[in-house]
């Protein structure tokens, strides 16, 4: 064996086929041995706890490879050490004569389940993302009947899933006892381990029942333990029994409408004084015989705490020698009068930075206390500062930690929409029409992504599975930026019987919303690529170039790279042919596609992706350890006939690439070029230095290069001014809030959010 990817001894978040393989390189072609697998063991256990699938490669390029993986995803839990075995005699080469020796490989498990909080809520669950973040178990494996089969329930891994009305909207969880034959549930779902501070804490949530004519309970127990699990075993659900405390077992309503959860949920809470100071789990567990469904959403443990606070501090900084740190402290106990508070300002060795001290003072209930340090906390360029604040406030005292990135440089940040769109798609085009939205106010800084999954459509391209399955998306159009939520381009409102379309919604759900929001955070990497196509070899090679603001380890970032193609002739059903809205554009009734079908060229039609098996990248390209401000590079080479078979034309062609956290699953950053473009990596300007932009008393000031066009939109996508600039520029513009101010010099693009 030459080379494993993730690295022995690296840091591993999960183990998933399409996500995060061990993929296993040798220095000649393999095989398989007939019914060989790896087995996955835990810490020091001696008992594998699952099995490892194993496939050789079976294309060109990946013939000296055996990727292992297994059947479902497999979260590596955190403070846990995970080895794969893999016997003597599993891998062979193509004769069978030459065998591998025993394979053992090591990880430390990364995963932690997610804990959602904020000042006065330990914990938050609305299931908005899933069940990834509560623990489940399946004490029954018995087999659901029909109708739950096609709500995703199996025997075996789903004894809780998430569910949601059919508009997406009330997501949530669901445990149901229909069986075939019928049978007892012994379903549970726990939270992660939660401290409880004081005896000011409550927990709060929302259930249901699912048939009138069935009687279903739901089970809540709390268990208070100093051990953490990171999964449920038969011996740890006998903990739960016999050590928790059963706060609730009530029968549940199903409400009015068994076909909808919403306006139909009933409120529970429980007081958790009792566990003051302890570490608890709570389960949710179904126990039902022969009954329908429960649902439960919007879990909270909320504290009541006697102050809060709150910092006026940036996420991150650029290259800052300090950081001036100020803030505001909100009474919350209602019955208590302070006099005296003292703040402490320390450092990450704790050392006293600076002090504030007063008395005197008359805080009651919701008053605040704003506090300025007159000392700036000092900061390290290129790393994570944490930072603490200690609080006494009277008898009361606290201590809030936090942190700080201090950025070596301003990375370019792009987004990336990946749209699930169709021909025969009659709203479609509203997805076209947020996309030149979105092209009109960010440039090149937003990639869209167009995949075509329609049956019968002929710009179909074989990703049905990583749309529907992996991204969720199968309706249309609909769309994901930076693999966040799944959102519409855009919405309309009825007022007065007029429908009026927007590319923005009143929740802020809308493409060009989270745009907007997106492009107000930072990322921590710059990436950038070329793409050159070898016609002698048939090769789109890809040379590119990463550069990190923060030095970090235990990193594990993939490189999904997606094919598009532009320039592709074909027809658009469209549904707005007969009403009259401007931000419908040339598609509504008169306009130039103002048709109920018409001939329409596609572009940025997705054509392929590599690897077309990781939906989280090629692994190993970046280390797992980076220095800030230090250049990463290398090549990525796609066989366009082997690999991105469904392409027409190469030379319409471009190539996106994705770098993607595979713990996490999280979007990085992104880089697109065109086939054989000579722009690319030599010639972008990462940190923009040329280009700078600010407000000040309404107004907007550009310092940029002679000739460079000045943009500024409102956050729904309105022009609000336009000016050339020859070396600075001051735009006067009406209204306040936020706008967005996009600079373009050459190939050199600002964009930036400016409160006005």
């Amino acid at each position: 064996m030459t080379a494993v990817v993730p690295e022995n001894n690296s840091t591993v978040g999960h183990l998933s086929m399409t996500t995060n393989p061990v993929v296993l390189t040798f220095d000649t072609d393999v095989k398989v041995a007939e019914g060989a697998v790896a087995q996955l063991y835990r810490n020091d256990e001696e008992e594998p706890f699952t099995q490892l699938n194993m496939q050789a490669g079976n294309t060109e390029s990946t013939y000296k490879q055996v990727m292992v993986y297994p059947t479902t995803t497999e979260n590596l839990y955190k403070g846990n050490t995970y080895r794969i075995v893999i016997e003597e005699g599993a891998i062979t080469d193509l004769s069978g004569v030459s065998k591998n020796e025993k394979i053992e490989i090591t990880y430390e498990g990364f995963y932690e389940r997610t804990v959602v909080s904020d000042d006065t809520h330990i914990y938050q669950e609305n299931f908005a993302l899933g069940m990834t973040n509560m623990m489940l178990y399946d004490g029954d494996h018995n087999t659901p009947v029909e109708e739950m089969q096609a709500w995703m329930f199996n025997a075996t891994t789903t004894p809780w899933w998430h569910a949601a009305d059919d508009d997406y909207s009330n997501p949530c969880a669901v445990s149901h006892s229909m069986y075939d034959p019928a049978g007892k549930s012994n379903d549970w779902m726990v939270t992660p381990q939660l401290y409880i501070p004081d005896g000011k804490c409550f927990l709060s949530f929302n259930a249901q029942s699912y048939r009138k004519a069935k009687t279903d309970k739901l089970k809540v127990i709390v268990y208070a333990t100093e051990v953490t699990y990171n999964d449920l075993t038969d011996a740890t659900i006998e903990k739960f029994i016999n050590e928790g405390d059963v706060v609730m077992d009530e029968v549940l309503s199903p409400g009015a409408n068994e076909g909808i959860l919403s306006g139909e949920w009933q409120n529970y809470s429980f007081k958790l004084d009792k566990y003051a100071g302890k570490n608890i789990y709570i389960a949710f567990v179904n126990e039902n015989e022969n009954q329908s469904a429960v649902f439960v959403t919007d879990i909270q443990v909320v504290h009541n705490q006697d102050f809060t606070i709150a910092l006026t501090l940036p996420e991150s900084v650029v290259a800052k020698e300090s950081q001036e740190i100020k803030g505001t402290i909100t009474v919350k106990n209602g019955t208590e009068t302070y006099s005296d508070i003292k703040l402490q300002l320390l450092d990450a060795n704790n050392n006293v930075v600076d002090e504030i001290a007063e008395s005197g003072l008359s805080l009651k209930v919701d008053d605040k206390y704003e506090f300025a340090f007159s000392k700036p906390l000092p900061l390290t360029i290129g790393t994570v500062n944490n930072f603490s604040i200690s609080i006494q406030l009277g008898s009361l005292s606290d201590v809030f930690v936090t942190s700080i990135k201090n950025l070596a440089f301003t990375p370019t940040k792009r987004i990336v929409l990946e749209e699930n769109t169709g021909q025969g798609c009659q709203n479609c085009p509203l997805g076209h029409l947020a996309i030149d939205k979105l092209t009109e106010v960010y440039g090149d800084r937003f990639i869209p992504l167009c995949y075509h999954t329609y049956t019968g459509d002929n710009l179909e391209s074989g990703m049905t599975d990583y749309t529907a399955y992996f991204l969720g998306m199968t309706a249309a159009p609909q769309g994901r930026i930076n693999r966040g939520a799944i959102a519409s381009p855009m919405v309309s409102y009825t007022e007065n019987g007029v429908v009026d379309y927007t590319f923005n919604a009143k929740d802020g759900s809308c493409w060009l919303d989270i745009a907007n929001e997106e492009f107000a955070k930072e990322t921590e990497a710059d990436i950038n690529i070329d793409v050159e196509y070898d016609e002698t070899t048939g090769n789109l090679n890809i040379p590119y170039s990463v550069k990190f603001a923060l030095s970090q380890d235990k990193l594990n970032i993939g490189m999904l790279c997606v094919v598009t193609e532009d320039n592709l002739s074909g027809f658009q059903q469209n549904n707005l042919y007969s009403m009259t809205d401007e931000d419908l554009g040339e598609w509504q009734k008169d306009g130039a596609y103002g048709k109920s079908i018409v001939r329409y060229v596609f572009n940025d039609v997705a054509r392929a992706l590599y690897p077309s098996t990781n939906y989280n990248g090629q692994l190993g390209l970046i280390p797992t350890s980076v220095e800030g401000s230090k250049e990463y590079t290398g090549t990525i080479t796609i066989n366009v006939n082997k690999d991105a078979s469904y392409v027409s034309d190469v030379n319409n062609c471009k190539v996106t690439c994705m770098m993607i956290d595979a713990n996490t699953g999280a979007y990085i950053n992104a880089a697109r070029a065109a086939v054989n473009d000579p722009s690319g990596i030599d010639s972008i300007n990462s940190d923009n230095s040329d280009i700078n932009i600010y407000a000040a008393n309404g107004n907007i000031y550009v310092n940029a290069p002679e000739g460079a066009t000045v943009n500024v939109y409102s956050v729904d996508g309105q022009t609000l001014a336009t000016t050339k600039v020859n070396g600075s520029a001051h735009l006067q513009v009406n209204g306040n809030g936020m706008a967005i101010v996009r600079v373009a010099a050459g190939k050199n693009v600002v964009v930036k959010n400016i409160a006005l």
